[in-house]
């Protein structure tokens, strides 16, 4: 395989030496992780919706705002990129990730072109790797399968996750069955999985403290009995509360507007509901007690960016993106896939179904706690699975 790495900054474009990678023994040397991250070019505006973001996860890692802007700056910009690639056709992006300041998004052959393009339309600073591996939707595949198979074996409690630069399942378990069980099931079935010919399936058992629930039972991040609302959104003239499938009571009313049908992505395995709401509401919602943002635009998010949340019962927090493409079955309720996985946990109960954005962009919409982590339903699978968008001002 031909891997070529193209350096694309703010005004700039340089194309580096062509390199022949060995696919089969050089699968870690090409995770984005690895891969110095280049010095910026330019100084990024900051709103000040991101700096408050900053500034609230600053206050949380005990850091200054300084280095949480070296860390952060321009990584919106790099989303709005990735964003781009990823609206083209082909399933063409097979990681993108966020790290030291700086992006880098790996594309299948073929996609190099139009992440470049994506990079100088958006003004980001961000390596373009290509590699022949599988894309994001193949890989989200993948885990989907996985899951399912342990799912159908008896399994309740556990995530799954898949590594395609090492071609690895991850299984976490944190219920009977346990791993051996699991690991059992999972042989079975690893020699013939999909197009990805995946090989390794690594089953951890979770630490015993650790464990996996998702919460109980008009602006986003209101009150939704015994839940959060996320984003408002829309199909035509019709205007929805987003919130968490899980989120099984609904109100009379959502933050003094009048409630009718809800609807949930029961078919697909995602925690994704939309509450229809009277008349048409704004891209308002709830960041902080007291404090509100307008959506300006929604997207799904990468490894490594900073993201914050909402919710009633703990109000905001922010986190980094450790993992996205989750699969999680939390004990007593089904498959719930789509999910991006945080470096730590910041929520509790009541705070299912609130919004997790990044500035004024939507990111996603929280689901509950998996292991040491809170995720969330990325927000890119409304439109196709509940035939809504996001409202935006």
């Amino acid at each position: 395989m031909k891997q070529w790495r193209l350096r694309v900054g703010v005004g700039l474009i340089t194309v580096g030496a062509l390199a022949l990678v060995n696919p089969a023994a050089s699968l870690a040397a090409q995770n984005p992780d690895d891969v110095p991250a280049p010095e910026l070019n330019s100084v990024y505006p900051i709103t000040p919706e991101q700096m408050q973001d900053y500034q609230s996860f600053a206050a949380s890692e005990g850091i200054s705002v300084d280095e949480v802007i070296q860390r952060f700056s321009g990584q919106h910009e790099f989303l709005a990129a990735v964003d781009q690639v990823r609206s083209a056709p082909g399933d063409v992006v097979v990681r993108a990730a966020w790290g030291n300041g700086s992006g880098s998004i790996h594309v299948k052959p073929g996609g190099a072109n139009a992440a470049q393009a994506a990079a100088v339309t958006a003004g980001a600073d961000m390596d373009v790797l290509v590699a022949d591996l599988p894309g994001e939707v193949a890989q989200a595949a993948v885990v989907d399968q996985y899951a399912g198979t342990l799912q159908a074996a008896g399994q309740s409690g556990f995530q799954v996750s898949y590594d395609v630069f090492t071609n690895t399942v991850n299984v976490t378990t944190f219920s009977e069955p346990d791993a051996a069980a699991a690991e059992s099931v999972l042989a079975a079935e690893a020699s013939a999985l999909l197009d990805a010919e995946v090989g390794t399936v690594n089953v951890v058992v979770a630490a015993a403290d650790e464990s996996q629930t998702p919460a109980p039972d008009a602006r986003g991040g209101m009150g939704y009995a015994g839940c959060t609302g996320a984003f408002i959104v829309r199909q035509s003239t019709n205007y929805f509360i987003s919130t968490a499938r899980h989120c099984l009571t609904t109100p009379s009313t959502y933050d003094g507007a009048s409630v009718s049908t809800s609807m949930s992505a029961i078919a697909s395995g995602h925690d994704l509901r939309r509450t229809r709401l009277s008349g048409s509401h704004p891209a308002t919602f709830r960041w902080s007690w007291g404090s509100y943002r307008t959506v300006k635009s929604y997207g799904n998010p990468t490894i490594g960016i900073l993201a914050c949340k909402f919710g009633v019962t703990t109000g905001n927090g922010c986190a980094t993106v450790v993992g996205v493409d989750w699969c999680a079955v939390y004990e007593n309720f089904p498959r719930f896939c789509g999910l991006a996985a945080m470096s730590g946990i910041l929520t509790k109960p009541g705070d299912s179904g609130g919004p997790w954005f990044t500035g004024s962009k939507a990111l996603g919409i929280h689901s509950g706690r998996s292991g040491a982590s809170s995720v969330f339903t990325k927000i890119g699978l409304l439109p196709g699975l509940l035939g809504v968008t996001v409202v935006t001002g």
